[in-house]
């Protein structure tokens, strides 16, 4: 039985360059969890003002509204967010 190789496009995580997302833990981190670390350009706050936004719309429209009884709940209901963020 042959198998098939899937390529999926890889996961990267914008960041500032705040010592927390520059730190070797952090940075160490990301690489055994398989997520690019792609920071943000020096004097460009606008490219993190499109995460600052969507954080603040998590917020109000998910986690300031509900409360959740185990982490699989809340892994359930940010899919489901995303899902939703991202095809209407």
């Amino acid at each position: 039985m042959s198998q098939e190789i899937v390529h999926r496009p890889s996961t990267k995580l914008r960041h500032h360059h705040g010592s927390q997302f520059i730190s070797h833990a952090f940075q160490d981190e990301l690489k055994t969890i398989k997520i690019e670390s792609s920071p943000s350009f020096v004097r460009q706050p606008a490219g993190n003002g499109c995460v600052e936004r969507l954080i603040r719309t998590l917020k109000e429209l998910l986690l300031w509204l509900h409360r959740f009884r185990a982490v699989e709940d809340l892994n359930q209901a940010l899919r489901d967010f995303a899902h939703r963020f991202n095809n209407h």
